[in-house]
Order: C-alpha cells, then sequence, then structure tokens
C-alpha cells in the first residue's frame, strides 16, 4: 500500500474523509481528483432539466457522490435567471455583454438564445443540508461567479480549505462578473497561496473582418488558429499556506494533495510543520517522501537532455 493510500486510510481521515467540491461539473470527474476518490465525498453540481436534488451513487469511484441538478450561486431564492448561449459553455446566470465582445474571435459564442429561470440553491445551504462543516478543495467554473460563491461561505470554511480552483475573466465577457483581479485582492487577504495560473483567450479579430477577406470556409477557421491568441482568462490554483490553526487531519490531507500536484516542496513544508505540532510518526515518513521526491525530480532534470538527445537521434536516424 502507499503512503497515500496509508495516510487516507487514517482514522482521522475514515472518520472525516475528503470532502471535494465541483461546481460545473459537466458529467466528469476532476482528473486530479482520482487518486483520493475512493476515500472521498463528492458534491457535484451541474444544472439541467431534471428534479432539483441529489442522488448518492457510490459506483462512480467515490466513497460517496451527491450530484446536484441545480445552479449554484452565491443568492439566495430558489430560481435564478439564466442565459442560454450559442456555445453552452458561456451560458451563464450573468448576461453576457455584447459591447465588450464585439472585437473578439469568439464573440458569437455568447450570443443569447434564451433567458430562462432555473431552479437555484447556495453552496452554503447545500452543506448545512447533508451536516458537512467543511471544504477541502473546491473547484468551480460558473461563468463570472466563482469568487461570489466562493465569498458567499462562512469565513471558517474559506480560510480552512485546502485547495481552491477557480477560472474569473481577464476581458469583459459578462456585465458584473468577478474578474481576475477581484480574485487576485480578495485572496489577498486569505491564508492561500497562488500555485498555478493557465492563461487562456481568443484572437482580437472581430468575425466582421474576417468575413470581409472573402475567404473560403476553410480558411475563415484557419485564419483564427494563425492569429495571436490574446489572454482571456485564467484557471487559478490556489493553495492553503497553513498558517492558520489547522488540524491533524488537514496536515495529513494537505500533503497528499501537495504531492498529487507533484508540489513537492510545499509538501516537504508541510510535513516539517506537521511533525513540529503533532505527535504522529507517520510525519517522519512524509518528510523522508517529500525530501526523495524533491531529489527524484532533480535527478530527471539531471538526465533530461541526455534523454532528449538520444531520442531525438533515435527518431532521426
Amino acid at each position: 500500500m502507499s503512503i497515500i493510500d496509508r495516510i487516507l486510510s487514517l482514522p482521522e481521515l475514515v472518520e472525516q474523509p475528503p470532502v471535494l467540491v465541483d461546481i460545473g461539473a459537466s458529467g466528469s470527474i476532476h482528473k486530479e481528483w482520482k487518486p483520493v476518490a475512493k476515500y472521498a465525498i463528492c458534491l457535484a453540481f451541474d444544472a439541467d432539466e431534471r428534479e432539483f436534488g441529489y442522488i448518492s451513487d457510490e459506483s462512480k469511484g467515490f466513497r460517496k457522490l451527491l450530484v446536484y441538478n441545480s445552479l449554484v450561486s452565491a443568492k439566495e431564492g430558489e430560481n435564478t435567471d439564466f442565459y442560454l448561449t450559442a456555445s453552452p459553455y458561456c451560458s451563464s446566470t450573468l448576461e453576457p455583454d455584447g459591447k465588450s465582445l464585439e472585437d473578439w474571435a469568439f464573440a458569437s459564442k455568447f450570443d443569447i438564445s434564451k433567458k430562462v429561470t432555473v431552479k437555484n440553491t447556495t453552496l452554503t445551504k447545500v452543506l448545512t443540508d447533508v451536516g458537512i462543516q467543511k471544504i477541502d478543495w473546491l473547484k468551480t467554473d460558473t461563468q463570472g461567479i466563482d469568487l461570489s460563491i466562493f465569498s458567499s461561505l462562512p469565513l471558517e470554511i474559506q480560510k480552512s480549505a485546502l485547495v481552491v480552483e477557480l477560472e474569473p475573466g481577464i476581458i469583459d465577457s459578462y456585465k458584473g462578473e468577478d474578474k481576475m483581479y477581484k480574485v487576485f485582492e480578495y485572496f489577498d487577504g486569505l491564508p492561500f497561496w497562488l500555485g498555478a495560473m493557465t492563461v487562456k483567450g481568443s484572437q482580437r479579430l472581430r468575425e466582421n473582418d474576417v468575413e470581409g477577406l472573402h475567404l473560403s470556409d476553410r480558411f475563415k477557421k484557419f485564419i483564427y488558429y494563425s492569429h495571436k491568441t490574446s489572454p482571456g482568462w485564467a484557471e487559478l490554483k490556489y493553495f492553503n499556506n497553513f498558517s492558520g490553526d489547522l488540524s491533524l487531519r488537514d496536515h495529513l490531507l494537505g500533503w497528499v494533495f501537495a504531492i498529487l500536484e507533484r508540489q513537492f516542496g510545499y509538501a516537504l513544508t508541510i510535513a516539517h510543520h506537521g511533525r513540529e505540532r503533532f505527535a504522529t510518526p507517520i510525519f517522519n515518513e512524509m518528510v523522508k517522501y517529500s525530501e526523495r521526491s524533491l531529489k527524484v525530480s532533480l535527478i530527471k532534470l539531471k538526465f533530461a537532455p541526455a534523454i532528449k538527445e538520444k531520442f531525438s537521434k533515435l527518431f532521426n536516424q
């Protein structure tokens, strides 16, 4: 049994399993959760036309999976407005900012097909209903309201989260959205550090101007791929910095998450901190594992050029 499995089998994590929350789940398990899924409780939210509620389904790879067929927002109330757009990935509770989007290649994806009323809930209400007082890893992609949802949680739940993933906008895509600079400002006041940021975007190229080039449909498509992409939004991943009064359980689980994310220096810090605070022998193993992982990374870096050169010669023969 691996050290990760042994940690997740300890009484602290059996009695209080990892809690993973995926808002905007789209029917698939977050791939980074697969190594811990069988030990964890997962709350997954994805709006559709079925009756609001949850179903418990142990067959999806989690210890327990609660699927909510509802939108999640920061607003109280059973229903909320929802803008259906040409691309389902751009639909939102916020109205798309059509004027600001005019200069961007993906503007038509935000064209409003219909405004509807859908069932709504808040994350705080759901946690209360199911008797959960903590979120360990929150992943949310709600097209403009990620920060509003997170900040609507009780402050203690916010501060004790171990990993928080958000996908805020950089450009003006929705009216009243939580843009990236707001996320940076808000998290500056919380015990987190930014561990990863993947910037994504579109082309500053108006569809009308492409039409004016009189290209075939095939070349119209390729002109977007040939044009430089500019930042439009970003995937952010925040990690708890363990400056607060986190429990033995949190140190164990935080270390597991750090190892899975290949944040070995961060994992070593958590292991040292845990060893100093708690009389639990496994922290000695966690320190050694973290140190060994750092050394292995160094060895891989050392031999990477030689391996690359070897394969290059092999395929150029």
